[in-house]
């Protein structure tokens, strides 16, 4: 939260806008509901749409946002969003996707060998 603060605080000296309000689900959210929101008021739109740009791109290349994905079989894993350009992280999440990518193969290809 300090770090989208200090994004909001950047984005209200750097363009001509009147409000912004940032807010970000913590918790439980179900894929295709809504994480992320901002809302910029502005005298023109082009200075509130730069804005609101700005914002998801620092949110998302700053911000220490950690999320779990529960895939359909029920395994768990935790990613740093904003991190991609580590190697290590983009190793690790690249083994843990084909492991995951393994388990649901072999749990379908099961499926249909037994049904």
């Amino acid at each position: 939260e300090k770090e989208i603060q200090k994004i909001v605080d950047e984005a209200k000296r750097n363009f001509k806008v009147d409000e912004i309000i940032v807010k970000h689900r913590i918790g439980y959210v179900d894929v295709g509901e809504i994480s992320f929101l901002v809302i910029v008021l502005s005298p023109h739109r082009e200075e509130g749409f730069n804005a609101i740009k700005f914002i998801i791109d620092e949110v998302k290349r700053k911000a220490p946002i950690w999320k779990k994905e529960i895939l359909s079989n029920g395994e768990e894993i935790w990613k740093q969003t904003n991190n991609n350009n580590n190697e290590q992280v983009k190793e690790e999440w690249e083994k843990r996707n084909k492991i995951c990518k393994e388990r649901s193969e072999n749990k379908i290809n099961g499926e249909k060998k037994g049904g």
